[in-house]
């Protein structure tokens, strides 16, 4: 994020306050848009270049996997590496297969589980999500991002108290993570607790400033008042 900010941001801010310093004010509007425009258009080839370099990526660890896969047809490995690389190209479908055939392979993977609950996630089969992250869970009592998308997916169904006893497992085993918080003060939300939301959403502030969390703890301290 730093990085960022020094590369784009940085950049606009100075030439917005060089200008208007030393130029009219006529001129200061116009380069200072110019500016601003550049700074979109650097950011938007920055995004696309990294979009270009993850798919070369995938594409190339794809190709390797299929190649292991050929040499070795139980290498579970393999499989789940292309599985990872085909999530993401957002081939959902094909992670989910390739996932399937690791597990087939290796009864207890619990990686390929959770890896296959996000891709039945993205497709849209959240009931069959939730068992494969039980499966990992069950393997793994400690996967603690299990935990935190079992709940996410129970609260889809509404299932909110069920969601926030997901999310607490998550917090005690990993209470550096604001996507656990976030969760969990959007379902207590839900369920009316405006103290506990608002405890939840300034961890998430505390954690990572994130803007959506300073919005959420608003609404929810003036809905308390």
């Amino acid at each position: 994020m730093y990085k960022l900010l020094l590369t784009f941001i940085a950049p606009a801010i100075l030439t917005c306050i060089l200008t208007k310093l030393f130029l009219s004010d006529h001129y200061y509007s116009q380069l200072g848009f110019v500016a601003v425009i550049t700074t979109l258009s650097c950011y938007l080839d920055y995004l696309f270049d990294k979009n270009r370099k993850e798919i070369r990526k995938a594409k190339s660890i794809i190709a390797k996997s299929s190649k292991a896969i050929y040499l070795n047809p139980n290498d579970a490995t393999a499989y789940y590496r292309r599985g990872l690389a085909n999530f993401v190209l957002k081939n959902y479908a094909e992670a989910k297969q390739d996932y399937s055939r690791a597990i087939n392979i290796n009864h207890d993977y619990a990686d390929a589980y959770y890896q296959r609950g996000l891709a039945k996630s993205m497709l849209e089969n959240l009931e069959d999500a939730i068992r494969d992250y039980n499966r990992a869970i069950n393997i793994n009592s400690d996967y603690a991002d299990a935990y935190y998308r079992r709940g996410l997916a129970k609260s889809m169904f509404a299932n909110y108290a069920e969601a926030i006893r997901d999310y607490n497992r998550a917090t005690e085993l990993n209470p550096k993570n604001a996507d656990y918080y976030k969760g969990r003060g959007l379902c207590k939300v839900k369920l009316r607790d405006k103290a506990g939301a608002i405890e939840d959403f300034s961890k998430v502030v505390a954690l990572t400033g994130d803007a959506a969390a300073y919005y959420c703890r608003g609404n929810a301290k003036h809905e308390l008042q």
